[in-house]
């Protein structure tokens, strides 16, 4: 799966990566925050908070309907989505406290 996620980038980009950095902003990363340092041990997460409402308006006006982003397609499914995000934020607070 590593080199097949490699493979993708490099192609959207059209050229190698050669030690460049890469930031994949996907919102449901928190997901999955375990198979990306099973994958990518080395790699360094940053979790960032931004208003709510931001996070949906700016996915919902990119459009990504065609794409594995169903949360985004409605303002409502945002809602949803956010509130699973908030879990995560104080997740990682708690765990961060420890």
């Amino acid at each position: 799966m590593r080199i097949s996620y490699l493979s993708k980038i490099i192609q959207h980009l059209d050229q190698d990566l050669n030690g460049k950095i890469v930031v994949d902003k996907i919102l449901g990363n928190f997901e999955n925050i375990g198979f990306i340092k099973l994958l990518f041990p080395d790699a360094k997460i940053i979790f960032t908070q931004r208003d709510p409402k931001a996070t949906a308006w700016s996915s919902f006006r990119i459009n990504f309907k065609n794409t594995n982003i169903p949360y985004s397609y409605s303002f409502e499914n945002m809602k949803s989505y956010a509130s699973k995000e908030i879990s995560v934020q104080r997740f990682i607070c708690f765990m961060e406290s420890l």
